[in-house]
């Protein structure tokens, strides 16, 4: 099979420069070392295998760093969306009255990748939904806030984001992961 490749004079110059390049850090990686094995009859050459040790001991590539409250900074921000979706959702929620475009907003969130991603991490880490809407809201309005408003909002929250924001949806968590014996409070 043949394959007719056209080029200018400086195309291929590039390219030979850049192939000579890669022979180069090839040669000086050691990869290809000539440490023929005297049992070998084919006479090929392979690569040397990356030695297990060596690999094991690279520094990680980036490292996670976690607040003294558990979270990322990544995390944070997220916390902090949730602060602002439930000032929106808590508008009339669940009484009459003018009801803010509650799917316009989480549409608007989801557009946003920073921030959506974030708003699904933090509620991974808090273990689910229900327990990230309650804990905001605990910080909100006191510690004695309904478990079963809190988690009545965060299936209002995952109806929404079902069509918009799907993985934040996928956070409703089954069974109930809050108490139950509080009666919910209008």
């Amino acid at each position: 099979m043949k394959i007719n490749i056209s080029m200018s004079e400086k195309e291929s110059e590039m390219w030979m420069g850049f192939l000579d390049r890669m022979v180069k850090q090839l040669a000086m990686s050691g990869m290809y070392e000539d440490d023929e094995d005297e049992d070998s009859d084919s006479g090929e050459e392979y690569p040397a295998p990356i030695e297990f040790e060596k690999a094991k001991k690279d520094p990680p590539l980036k490292q996670i760093v976690v607040e003294p409250e558990g979270l990322t900074a990544h995390q944070k921000l997220g916390k902090q969306v949730m602060h602002e979706m439930l000032d929106l959702w808590l508008i009339n929620f669940d009484t009459e009255g003018d009801q803010p475009d509650r799917g316009q907003w989480m549409q608007d969130i989801a557009r946003d990748g920073k921030k959506a991603g974030a708003l699904v991490s933090f509620a991974m880490a808090r273990k689910g939904l229900s327990i990230a809407v309650y804990e905001v809201l605990r910080e909100k309005y006191g510690d004695d806030y309904s478990p079963v408003k809190a988690r009545n909002i965060a299936a209002n929250i995952t109806q929404i984001s079902s069509v918009y924001l799907t993985p934040l949806a996928d956070q409703y968590k089954y069974p109930n992961p809050l108490p139950t014996t509080n009666e919910a409070t209008s």
